[in-house]
């Protein structure tokens, strides 16, 4: 295969530490209008990834007239955060844009998307959960992203997240911090409704031919970790752990998403035995500084400021910004470059061209 060519080989030589032929180029998630714009027309979804910030609802108003389908959640699961593009079309765009995998969204929200947080305030409110989806659709939904995969060199990872976020999402953040200490078993039952779907979908996912998986979780801020490290390492760290045991027992790679302040965050994750941490978030983070403590030890992703020259600035300031990541993270293997989350509604077409050209171009080792 060339360096144009999309090899999952190489994402997987950068996540153990091998060098690859190139530094690969991979996003969890891209949204339209660069999706579109890659893809040269319009599709029924909208996003190879579903995330309500406020840039997707005020892309869904703007565009409303010309889908007319939400793109919220996907039609095969509503309590699925997951793709809203075919197999056939995710597998083409990866060939297009020389990304080495599918990222195959598959966490389960307890609720119709992430717009009604704090629905679940207190035992009383559990009723209002939906319930998880069948694991037979997930693994039909799953295995159809694989079967569109063989062939092409480009990879498929499952997606789902951890206890943390999602449980805090449920039942409001304020509430989740007050219940900490007024009700822990509340919190704890919660945590387990999460982390036992996780564990059955990373049970599945583990039999099948997935190339690397994804478990994701905002246990951080922009300062710090949101609850002390104490609370963690009883709640959470365990929990995910058990979610990962699957994948670790049979030798697949493992990465990890997480925004905010990851200072605290990459001990946790090196406790866990992930390969790779994402994204960065480049307002927070010296990515520089961490690939001079970590960079034997963990591969590193993202880091290109998404409130910076992939929104706001030209593609010749892409250019040069993604020429400094490489030039300063790739020496020794182990990054992966991409955005300091995902590709937004707000980053220009263009710029998102501009960043995988110059991987191309620049990234050889």
């Amino acid at each position: 295969m060339g360096l144009r060519d999309p090899d999952i080989d190489r994402l997987l030589r950068a996540f153990t530490g091998k060098k690859p032929d190139r530094v690969p180029v991979h996003e969890i998630a891209v949204h339209s209008p660069t999706l579109e714009h890659v893809m040269g027309r319009s599709l029924e979804g909208g996003e190879t990834g579903v995330y309500l910030t406020t840039e997707v609802i005020e892309y869904e108003k703007k565009t409303a007239e010309k889908t007319r389908k939400p793109h919220v959640i996907a039609q095969e699961a509503r309590t699925l955060s997951t793709l809203t593009i075919s197999p056939a079309e995710y597998a083409e765009f990866c060939r297009r844009t020389s990304m080495d995998a599918m990222v195959v969204h598959l966490s389960y929200t307890g609720q119709e998307g992430l717009g009604t947080r704090g629905r679940v305030m207190d035992w009383a409110d559990l009723d209002e959960m939906i319930s998880p989806p069948d694991m037979n659709t997930v693994r039909e939904y799953l295995q159809g992203y694989i079967d569109a995969a063989g062939g092409t060199g480009v990879g498929v990872a499952a997606w789902v997240h951890s206890c943390f976020a999602r449980t805090y999402e449920l039942i409001g953040f304020e509430n989740f911090a007050l219940k900490l200490f007024d009700d822990r078993q509340f919190v704890e039952h919660v945590m387990d409704i999460f982390t036992d779907y996780s564990v059955a979908v990373a049970e599945m996912a583990a039999e099948m031919e997935i190339s690397h998986f994804w478990v994701a979780d905002d246990i951080a801020d922009t300062r710090s970790l949101m609850i002390s490290p104490r609370m963690l390492e009883e709640l959470w760290l365990p929990r995910t752990q058990r979610i990962l045991a699957p994948l670790q027992a049979k030798g697949i790679p493992i990465a990890y998403h997480c925004d905010g302040n990851l200072a605290d965050v990459i001990p946790l994750a090196l406790r866990l035995g992930v390969n790779a941490i994402q994204p960065f978030q480049a307002n927070c983070n010296d990515i520089y500084e961490f690939k001079r403590q970590y960079g034997d030890r963990l591969c590193l992703m993202g880091n290109l400021d998404i409130a910076g020259p992939l929104v706001f600035g030209t593609a010749e300031e892409v250019v040069t910004d993604t020429r400094r990541h490489l030039e300063g993270l790739a020496p020794g293997g182990r990054y992966v470059l991409g955005s300091s989350h995902s590709i937004t509604p707000a980053v220009k077409p263009e710029n998102f061209t501009a960043m995988v050209e110059t991987v191309i171009q620049y990234g050889s080792y």
